[in-house]
């Protein structure tokens, strides 16, 4: 017999008058998939049906897309497969079954009933050409982050399994907030709703834009107009080199939030910092150099190169085995540019443009990789208080110079040794410095003391006094 898979959409009502041939190929030695759980038609044939359900990993909560269903009608070929509405426009499997079929060498055929998209649509009040994203609910559970832009209206399609909408809901809070207003469709018409009550009688969800949550497309958009000539003249003006100064600016104030714990603050500087991001890409842009869609796409491409052991066969049992993996790898990469060095070095890759406590903490954390290490933190400590005395014992500016250099080298892979981050804890300890000076001379004002009049004694008692005013903050 030859091999097939026959799709069959039922239409809207799920029990139309079939031809007598399609009838009749229900009734074959064939295996019939439905992704219905009741078909009444079905009663009055003697096929037994199998219910198609979606395969969902229960370690990630994803559905497999159609992967697996793709799989299993190219190898029960011949088959055919019962969905509703039409399959050219309301079934989103099409295209993995296709190309299993095609793998199997199996031929694909479409047998369409009414189709409930444009349907819809008209009950929905929906128009595809105001930038509707229609994405179907299988599809969308298989990713970990919804591909919607929330500026845009969507439309969720293929809602026939109770076990899909629980897992809809969860991705969608990714965009949408729970109580966010929806409108849910099936045959029987549509209905409003919030997406958090939203049940399992829908087989569309339509879902308009929040108003409050913008896409990256959208923040595009504004920038590209800041640099157009009705744009802004200080945007149009800014090259490259000129917004250096900001990105570092921005760059240090994402990290100052971090250090707050404030994540209000912490949303507001990533902003900023992406909005230098943005201004670099549109500049690019302008001047032909590259684009935004390029950058995400570079990035996209070296993270899941770089993760062989999530995206790939490799493994990692652990943080460690990673690191070594990634410093292979971007070995390996260097070596396919035709970059690597003719003698290679465990600090190939330390970037000099970093701040030099972390390009410290690079070169300690790439040279122990080799075995460049102390063997207890006492041999730290003991170098630590050596590299102090060498301080006391310098010559001259020159000398002083190098021995501070060399006393926080050491310090770095002490925190290293400690595992702190010594860029963390240096700025942790400036913040706190900065709230006991400030109580300090609060003091000083509340008492009308002269800071630069004050004796030893008095500065010493104002210090401990604000440290413990303001100890609850630490």
């Amino acid at each position: 017999m030859h091999k097939a898979i026959h799709i069959i959409g039922l239409g809207a009502d799920r029990s139309p008058e079939l031809p007598e041939t399609i009838r009749a190929s229900l009734n074959a030695e064939q295996t019939v998939f439905s992704k219905f759980l009741t078909i009444p038609i079905l009663t009055q044939t003697a096929a037994s049906v199998k219910y198609v359900s979606p395969i969902i990993n229960p370690t990630d909560e994803l559905t497999d897309g159609y992967r697996g269903l793709a799989a299993e009608l190219a190898r029960s070929a011949p088959a055919v497969y019962l969905v509703p509405g039409d399959p050219l426009l309301d079934e989103a499997s099409l295209p993995a079954i296709r190309e299993a079929a095609a793998r199997a060498g199996v031929t694909v055929t479409c047998t369409g009933g009414p189709d409930l998209l444009s349907q819809a649509l008209r009950e929905l009040r929906l128009s595809p050409g105001s930038g509707l994203q229609i994405v179907d609910a299988t599809l969308l559970c298989s990713h970990h982050y919804p591909p919607l832009e929330p500026h845009r209206p969507a439309l969720i399609t293929g809602l026939y399994h109770p076990n899909l909408l629980p897992l809809l809901k969860r991705r969608l809070r990714a965009v949408y907030p729970p109580r966010a207003a929806v409108r849910g469709w099936s045959p029987a018409g549509p209905a409003e709703t919030t997406l958090a009550d939203a049940d399992e009688t829908f087989t569309h969800l339509y879902l308009p834009p929040p108003g409050d949550r913008l896409g990256l497309t959208a923040f595009q958009e504004t920038i590209a107009h800041l640099r157009a000539p009705n744009g802004c003249p200080w945007d149009r003006e800014q090259t490259h080199r000129t917004l250096r100064p900001y990105l570092l600016e921005e760059t240090y104030e994402v990290l100052a939030a971090l250090d707050a714990d404030n994540p209000i603050e912490l949303a507001d500087e990533l902003g900023d910092l992406l909005l230098q991001i943005i201004l670099h890409a549109q500049i690019a842009a302008e001047a032909d150099e590259f684009v935004m869609a390029k950058v995400i796409d570079n990035i996209n491409r070296k993270i899941v190169r770089r993760h062989p052991h999530v995206f790939g066969e490799a493994t990692a049992r652990n943080a460690e085995e990673v690191k070594v993996n990634w410093a292979t790898i971007k070995a390996r990469e260097k070596a396919e540019k035709g970059e690597a060095a003719a003698e290679p070095s465990a600090l190939d890759g330390v970037q000099r443009a970093m701040p030099a406590l972390a390009q410290a903490m690079d070169i300690s954390q790439k040279a122990v990789r080799v075995g460049f290490e102390w063997e207890t933190m006492d041999g730290v400590l003991k170098k630590l208080v050596e590299e102090a005395h060498e301080i006391a014992a310098a010559a001259n500016p020159a000398e002083v110079e190098s021995e501070v250099g060399d006393f926080l080298f050491v310090a770095v892979n002490l925190a290293r040794k400690l595992k702190v981050d010594p860029e963390s804890a240096l700025r942790a300890t400036n913040a706190r410095f900065i709230r006991r000076f400030q109580k300090l001379e609060a003091l000083a004002r509340e008492r009308n003391l002269s800071l630069p009049k004050l004796d030893k004694t008095t500065w010493q008692s104002l210090w401990e006094e604000a440290k413990k005013a303001v100890a609850h903050l630490e």
